[in-house]
């Protein structure tokens, strides 16, 4: 029995963000006729209906109108859940793909730093009505002082690795914000380039950019990259260099790296034992992370294991089995 959905997402088409990958998979592969309405501009592809160019006053006057009836929600970010707080009931849901105030980070600005602190406490605290689910370890264990979060990882879809040749080549994908903790990524980058490596920095260019110090670097390029061109980074790339301080494991990057044989360079606040793909990833810290990258040994991953996960339990279609399992919990 099919039962309808309204979803609400800040970021789509999918090269726009994190949301808009898990809402693009759920419209492929998810069991429910689902609505969504987004940001965006053009002619609106089926499913789907753009409200407003950007994340304004106008969107969240509508979002608001639109999710005033009994239909099932499911909304994502934790800045969606502030503005439809009113309008989610118990049995809809909202999706955290990271966190923002609660999570230890650079703030561009410190006001804005107490501002997001104060506003996820209040409302995780008093205000969340919904069911939450969130994509990292790290983020159910700092939402556990508020609420009960379900834990449900990012995936990709993987059919098996291809034969690529491997060159001494790494790639950071993301965007340039104090979120990304860019220092680290260019630290992590240089000592990669000293041990002959190639590097590039890729997301486009912002205010947080660090182009005048990037431009020193012989060996390091930097820039947005086509979908083409992330394609063949990650193939040719045996490291993702990936440290953000506030997502946790997975984003839909680091799944898609692993999908290439690219290995992930990350700090993850979590506790690290706690998933499976644990023995694939380079934990580092800003104290270590030329120690862990030196006895990290890439021709001793065990790739045949990694394809078993990636091809059962972390792929996308299994990942969004698993949210209608849950949603059918709550929505029969």
């Amino acid at each position: 029995m099919y039962i309808k959905m309204k979803i609400f997402c800040k970021s789509f088409p999918p090269r726009l963000g994190g949301d808009g990958i898990l809402v693009q998979k759920y419209l492929k592969y998810g069991k429910r006729d689902a609505q969504v309405y987004t940001v965006g501009e053009g002619e609106s592809p089926e499913n789907v209906t753009y409200l407003s160019n950007g994340y304004g006053r106008s969107y969240r006057k509508q979002i608001k109108k639109i999710s005033k009836d009994n239909e099932f929600i499911w909304a994502h970010s934790t800045r969606l859940g502030f503005d439809l707080n009113k309008n989610l009931k118990e049995d809809d849901f909202l999706t955290v793909h990271g966190l923002w105030g609660l999570v230890p980070r650079k703030p561009d600005v410190w006001w804005k730093y107490y501002r997001n602190k104060l506003a996820e406490y209040l409302y995780f605290k008093f205000l969340s009505n919904s069911q939450v689910t969130v994509v990292s370890h790290f983020s159910k264990n700092k939402l556990a002082e508020y609420i009960n979060p379900y834990h449900i990882p990012n995936g990709v879809d993987f059919s098996g690795f291809e034969e690529t040749e491997k060159k001494k080549k790494a790639v950071f994908l993301g965007r340039h914000h104090p979120q990304k903790d860019l220092e680290f990524v260019t630290e992590i980058s240089k000592f990669l380039i000293q041990k002959g490596y190639k590097v590039h920095i890729g997301g486009n260019t912002t205010k947080f950019s660090l182009d005048r110090e990037w431009n020193k670097i012989d060996g390091l390029t930097y820039g947005y990259l086509s979908e083409e061109d992330k394609s063949t980074w990650l193939k040719e790339s045996k490291y993702l260099i990936q440290p953000s301080k506030w997502e946790g494991f997975p984003t839909t990057a680091i799944m898609e790296a692993l999908k290439y044989k690219c290995i992930p360079i990350i700090r993850d606040y979590s506790n690290k034992g706690i998933t499976d793909l644990s023995e694939f990833f380079i934990f580092t810290e800003k104290d270590n992370f030329k120690e862990k990258i030196n006895n990290y040994r890439y021709s001793e991953i065990n790739f045949k294991k990694l394809s078993k996960l990636l091809e059962g339990k972390y792929n996308w279609e299994n990942i969004i089995k698993e949210y209608d399992r849950l949603f059918d919990k709550f929505n029969q």
